[in-house]
């Protein structure tokens, strides 16, 4: 056998195990079991970031696009599942855009949230539903950063807000939007601010 040929039956071994590799890493990723790992995984970094019990029933990972759908998420506050929960959507979309891939950075590029409806609830000693941080614990950081967000397409469709026993409908369309909340442990409050730089909020009350 030649060079000639020892080389092109190499390339081709190694074409021929790539292209394996790369079948089975699809197949992988597509199949039902790693969606519900990852799954698992979000819904395990969403509750210790907030506090929160968690819950969502299905997704679909869509790699070429970026984004991922979540089905039937729901969020529950101060009394878990013996209390309405503080935040149900039927639908979340969020979309990735890669700023650099040297540096690894990820942006949110988009959020659609379909039929969201929101409980939130405030009693005369002015205690709220909102879950306890888990940084409520933590000793050395009586301040710590829970969400610090920038999003650059921001929908809400079909949206309620039921603030105590008054309901809102809610659609808005923001450009640019950003997000900041923190959790102060020493007076157990929260506290963040958000803006958007264009777009509309629709609010019948």
């Amino acid at each position: 056998m030649s060079w000639k040929k020892t080389i092109r039956r190499t390339i081709l071994i190694v074409l021929a195990m790539i292209v394996i590799l790369a079948g089975a890493a699809y197949v992988t990723v597509h199949t039902r079991a790693f969606q519900r790992f990852v799954l698992a995984k979000a819904t395990e970094v969403a509750e210790a970031r907030t506090g929160a019990q968690v819950e969502i029933k299905s997704m679909a990972i869509h790699w070429a696009k970026l984004s991922t759908d979540l089905y039937g998420v729901t969020i529950y506050g101060k009394g878990g599942t013996s209390q309405a929960p503080m935040f149900q959507s039927a639908h979340l979309g969020v979309g990735l855009k890669i700023v650099s891939l040297f540096r690894r950075k990820i942006d949110l590029a988009e959020i659609v949230m379909d039929r969201p409806v929101v409980h939130f609830r405030v009693n005369e000693e002015g205690q709220t539903n909102l879950p306890k941080s888990p940084s409520a614990g933590n000793s050395s950081m009586s301040v710590k950063t829970l969400f610090d967000l920038a999003v650059r397409h921001v929908a809400i469709n079909g949206g309620q807000i039921y603030y105590n026993n008054e309901e809102i409908p809610l659609s808005a369309e923001l450009a640019d939007f950003g997000l900041n909340v923190s959790f102060d442990a020493l007076s157990g409050g929260y506290k963040g601010s958000l803006g958007y730089d264009r777009g509309r909020i629709a609010i019948k009350t």
